[in-house]
């Protein structure tokens, strides 16, 4: 194969009508010769000061019009430039050679020259250049490459032919089970996958993306339906709401009057399934690449909205399906930077796809069901006392919002995990030192009154440094104390189990981490729910060990808060009172089993 290649780079693929013998090509270098013919190139680069000449020459030598090039197969010039001069050479292959030469090898030579080139050194040449090549290193980028630019051509000549009988046959061999809901709700991700499917040439590229697609299609169709009367929510108006980017999702009123958002478990099932899909596909760059050109094309030909709209039962403007398009444009653009990213690239805020409502149906949803469980405690379980903390808790026990206090606990919780993550390590915890700087030392056992009222600025921001950490130690300490208060009372675990139990919230914090959609959330925190029971033994081994850091975090701020119990106009010792004073609203209420 690679000594047929070294025969096309020569003399083409099928240029060999210039063979002879070499007794025909004796005659004609001798009558070339007898002309006062010049020697060639290669018949130069046979003594080894000519060859050193010409390569280290770096003056470029005019030729002369209308001279015959020669194969020049010179280091610094290579087969790229002797390429380029196919039309001037003459091969001519020596049987004589072939037959009685050691191995068999077999020999070139230029139509103008003597010299002769082994075909097995050019086949190394080559071989040689093909592993160097980087392209030839992503030689499956480089089919794909080629694919995609055969496979678009056809794409755009059949948008020119696409119909609406095409659309909806396509569609009832893609999506067979999901007809009934095809025609009943404007499904129009079914609509627009069918059309891609027509358009495409080689069905071997759109065949790996239909469970993915179909998985979308699964999830615009639970979108569009209301649980309770299982009829659609679409309204056929100018504006309204679509399946295509879930924003008609609704839900029925949980149980808790005057809290409204139901349960969002089948909405956040079926968009787990389109991520789950899309992470198990086999090269999702090419697969997800064509799709994306073919919807760019999709979305740039008027014909074929017309033709998708057809398809629809009743009024349908045509220029709904040119936002689907670019919506899913845009989201297996997101989806196709998340899969080869390994789940680290974040969401994109400008579009409005699976990742962005999964992130929003999951914290929506783990928030309905902890009020379901938490705000429906009654009186005689649990109560709490709130003396210590700041108003805000006060008006939430007396409306019963547990939950809203669980849930602030918990972003406590994760904030001081993400800070002093060796606090949390199972079995080797290091729990840091807090008021160690020097200017602590000096404020608690040194400097009187008048020292502090002229205390330079160096010092305020070192004890500025260790209030603020202490504060933030102390906050999540207590919230780490109030949920597990609140999750080993027996009343409330014994109410949480006969309401249902942790196990939906659990499975909805477990999809939330296992996918990575978590970081930078607002909902984050809720990663700690994805194992009640297992959050549960690991605020019980900190809470021993943050026991004694706490009392010495609370006595040094009692003692700031004494040593600058005076008035002054430096502005400085205000700031550290203020910084001082913020801590009495960081705590939680108090759990008072009945």
């Amino acid at each position: 194969a690679l000594e047929k290649i070294a025969f096309d780079v020569v003399i083409g693929p099928s240029n060999f009508s210039n063979v002879s013998r070499r007794k025909s090509r004796s005659g004609r270098l001798r009558k070339r010769k007898s002309r006062g013919a010049k020697t060639s190139v290669l018949e130069t680069l046979d003594s080894s000061p000519a060859k050193e000449n010409i390569l280290n020459s770096s003056v470029k030598k005019v030729r002369p019009k209308n001279r015959r090039d020669t194969f020049d197969l010179s280091k610094k010039r290579g087969l790229t430039s002797a390429a380029k001069r196919l039309d001037d050479l003459n091969v001519l292959i020596d049987d004589e050679m072939q037959v009685e030469g050691p191995n068999n090898i077999d020999y070139v030579t230029p139509k103008a020259g003597s010299a002769e080139v082994n075909i097995d050194a050019i086949v190394g040449e080559i071989t040689r250049n093909l592993d160097d090549d980087p392209m030839n290193i992503q030689s499956q980028n480089v089919r794909d490459d080629i694919v995609d630019s055969v496979e678009l051509s056809a794409v755009m000549h059949n948008l020119d032919n696409l119909t609406s009988i095409a659309i909806e046959d396509r569609m009832r061999e893609l999506f067979p089970h999901k007809m009934t809901h095809a025609y009943k709700y404007p499904c129009v991700s079914a609509r627009t996958f069918a059309a891609m499917s027509v358009v495409y040439k080689d069905q071997a590229n759109f065949a790996p993306l239909l469970p993915f697609l179909t998985s979308l299609v699964d999830a615009e169709i639970v979108s569009l339906k209301n649980l309770e009367e299982n009829e659609p929510v679409f309204i056929n108006k100018k504006v309204c709401f679509s399946g295509f980017d879930y924003s008609s999702t609704t839900t029925a009123l949980g149980a808790v009057v005057g809290q409204g958002g139901g349960d969002l478990r089948p909405n956040i099932v079926a968009l787990e399934a389109v991520l789950l899909h899309a992470l198990k596909l086999q090269h999702p760059v090419h697969y997800l690449d064509l799709a994306i050109q073919c919807l760019k094309c999709m979305a740039s030909h008027a014909d074929v909205n017309e033709a998708c709209a057809k398809t629809v039962v009743g009024y349908f403007p045509s220029a709904r399906f040119t936002k689907a398009f670019n919506h899913y444009l845009d989201e297996l653009k997101d989806v196709k930077s998340y899969v080869t990213s390994q789940q680290n690239a974040p969401a994109c805020d400008s579009h409005i796809g699976v990742r962005y409502r999964l992130n929003d149906f999951i914290g929506r949803s783990v928030r309905y069901h902890l009020r379901e469980l938490l705000n429906t405690l009654p009186e005689s379980v649990v109560e709490f006392n709130v003396d210590e903390c700041e108003e805000r808790w006060g008006r939430a026990v007396d409306d019963r919002s547990i939950s809203s206090i669980l849930n602030f606990s918990l972003e406590k919780i994760h904030e001081l995990m993400i800070v002093q993550p060796a606090m949390f390590d199972y079995g080797s915890k290091t729990i840091p030192n807090f008021f160690t700087r020097e200017a602590s030392t000096r404020v608690h056992t040194s400097m009187t009154r008048e020292d502090l009222k002229e205390m330079d600025k160096a010092t305020y921001e070192s004890l500025v440094l260790d209030i603020s950490e202490a504060r933030s130690f102390l906050f999540g300490a207590r919230a780490c104390e109030f949920v597990l208060n609140l999750l080993q009372c027996p009343g409330v675990e014994d109410h949480i189990n006969d309401v249902g139990g942790w196990a939906a919230v659990e499975a909805m914090a477990s999809t939330f981490y296992n996918l990575n959609l978590h970081d930078g959330s607002e909902s984050e925190h809720f990663v700690q729910l994805r194992g009640v029971r297992d959050l549960i033994f690991m605020l019980e081994d900190v809470n021993s060990q943050f026991e004694q850091t706490v009392e010495h975090c609370e006595f040094s701020i009692r003692r700031l808060r004494r040593k600058f119990n005076f008035k002054t106009k430096n502005k400085l010792v205000h700031n550290i009172k203020l910084h001082i004073a913020g801590e009495k609203g960081e705590k939680f209420p108090v759990v008072v089993p009945q």
